[in-house]
């Protein structure tokens, strides 16, 4: 039976391709991808593509509701799919990175605020105004990165790269040694827990989220622009060379061997 549904799916992308801007044909094969095929993906893209023809109020609706019924399934199963066999959120890995990013930002220029104001205590006649400005910057900047090391510390409590990071921040940028202290005595615990872990079977968290120092891309994949690189985080850099500044607003096909980035979108 799915065989005679795909062949039929055949043949609704052939009356497409004869009739782009007919908005039935579109939503019966969004209907036998989802339906028949179950496939969920391939549906929702479809009904994205309803949408670049103007369609009626009427199936504007339609689209919309059928458009959120899917989502909301694919949400669901993705959810079912981290309990159950340990799949990466990446909704939360993005979120992660995002802070991440404002971070190490927050971070830069708390660190040169601070060398600004150390050099100018040094000085022989001192500028107090430089101090009172200087001063304000980093505990304005302090206050953001607190907050942010809370939001990211909540998603990964256990990520050894940033409690490191962070605890060696508190130490020499703000002098909180007891802070610093606790982060470098989890990173400690955690690194010997991963040792003796180590050879143990994991799943795909353990393969590319916490600890993992994987390299992420995530991409576009709406009905009009596919494959546009819109975050990619540090460890893309080492692993295929390309700065991740050079790769955001990039099509994906860039990075890629040039007989699949041909027919890749």
């Amino acid at each position: 039976m799915k065989k005679t549904y795909k062949f039929l799916s055949i043949l609704i992308k052939e009356a497409i391709t004869k009739f782009p801007k007919n908005i039935d044909l579109r939503m019966v094969n969004a209907f036998v991808y989802k339906n028949k095929l179950l496939n969920e993906f391939k549906a929702v893209f479809e009904l994205m593509n309803c949408s670049n023809f103007n369609p009626s109020l009427h199936d504007q609706f339609t689209i919309f509701r059928r458009k959120i019924e899917i989502e909301h399934n694919l949400v669901k199963q993705h959810l079912k799919n981290i309990q159950r066999i340990g799949q990466l959120d990446i909704m939360q890995l993005y979120s992660y990175e995002k802070y991440y990013l404002r971070y190490q930002l927050y971070e830069y220029v708390t660190v040169y605020a601070a060398q600004c104001f150390w050099r100018e205590l040094l000085q022989k006649q001192i500028n107090a105004s430089v101090l009172q400005e200087k001063g304000q910057e980093i505990s304005q900047n302090y206050e953001v990165i607190v907050d942010l090391s809370k939001k990211m510390l909540k998603i990964y409590p256990s990520e050894i790269k940033f409690l490191y990071r962070y605890g060696t921040f508190l130490l020499h940028i703000i002098n909180n040694e007891f802070d610093a202290l606790q982060l470098f005595e989890t990173a400690y615990n955690v690194f010997q827990s991963k040792i003796s872990k180590r050879g143990m079977p994991t799943n795909e968290q353990g393969t590319f989220g916490e600890n993992s120092a994987s390299g992420l891309i995530i991409m576009t994949a709406n009905s009009t622009d596919v494959g546009v690189v819109i975050h990619a985080n540090n460890e893309v850099e080492p692993i295929l060379g390309y700065n991740r500044k050079d790769l955001i607003n990039k099509n994906i096909n860039q990075i890629m061997p040039r007989p699949i980035a041909k027919v890749h979108d």
